[in-house]
């Protein structure tokens, strides 16, 4: 499944990101590594809210259908 199908309040586990090239490794780098749990705060205007290790983020909904999780 992937993470834009997730609804609102569902916590789940990142499987596999793939995000090519550079914007793939900032994610990496701000936490979205696989067995990381993530919460989906809200949505809203074609963006994603979740919590990851404690912070809050907002990605496109694009971006969110290429992380894959459980």
């Amino acid at each position: 499944m992937c993470l834009s199908d997730v609804k609102v309040g569902e916590c789940v586990t990142i499987k596999h990101v793939h995000v090519p090239g550079v914007l793939g490794e900032r994610l990496m780098e701000m936490g979205l590594v696989p067995s990381t749990k993530i919460l989906v705060v809200r949505r809203s205007y074609g963006l994603l809210s979740i919590s990851v290790r404690g912070y809050a983020l907002s990605i496109r909904g694009k971006l969110a259908s290429d992380i894959i999780v459980e």
